[in-house]
């Protein structure tokens, strides 16, 4: 993968973005905007076509012994997937413990997602994973960790969807992805773990029961 594959003129330049334009006004308000969609000559990059109604990569939910492949911008896919994940993430009791706590922490679950979003390498045509198990939440996003050719350029594959995840709230890009998935985990015995192995990012969440 190149560099600057998200700047690279996307193959469909017929693009819509009713979907993402929801999003932004949802959860960016008035102010909210896509960025860089477009090259010096008006066509479409790459990163446009993942927030466009017709972006052709997906986040398949693996749960409850079914495949789900969502549709649309990739945030549209992963909010949604986040709402599905919630629904199946019940509040459990765990032992010497008066409050309840989530089986899966969901400020994991929502980091992990977002990383998955940022290291994703759209090149390759595959999916991203989410499985949902009895005892492990895994994110699995083609495109193991990327660093650039210009050491001094963040250590971001996809630096503009980064950029609009940070002005949707949802990242902050300070390099402190895992650090907030082990401190949803606080002393609870168990820490989650990531994997960079044959050009995959993988993001392993244990369930605190």
């Amino acid at each position: 993968m190149t560099d600057g594959f998200e700047r690279e003129p996307s193959h469909i330049q017929e693009l819509t973005f009713g979907s993402i334009w929801g999003f932004v006004r949802e959860y960016m308000g008035p102010r909210g905007h896509l960025g860089t969609i477009q090259d010096e000559t008006a066509a479409y990059n790459n990163y446009a076509l993942m927030l466009s109604d017709q972006c052709e990569h997906h986040i398949v939910l693996r749960a409850e012994g079914k495949e789900t492949a969502l549709d649309g911008p990739l945030p549209v896919q992963m909010e949604e997937c986040l709402q599905r994940i919630a629904k199946l993430n019940p509040s459990v009791k765990l032992s010497n413990r008066i409050a309840m706590y989530k089986k899966f922490p969901p400020t994991a679950i929502r980091e992990a997602l977002v990383n998955s979003l940022i290291h994703f390498d759209a090149s390759k045509g595959d999916r991203i994973l989410v499985t949902v198990g009895d005892s492990l939440l895994k994110v699995d996003s083609p495109g193991s960790v990327y660093v650039p050719m210009d050491q001094d350029s963040p250590f971001v594959r996809n630096a503009l969807m980064g950029e609009f995840l940070v002005n949707a709230g949802y990242a902050n890009l300070k390099g402190r992805g895992l650090q907030t998935m082990k401190t949803s985990y606080r002393t609870s015995g168990m820490l989650p773990s990531i994997s960079r192995s044959n050009g995959h990012f993988v993001v392993n969440l244990p369930s605190l029961t």
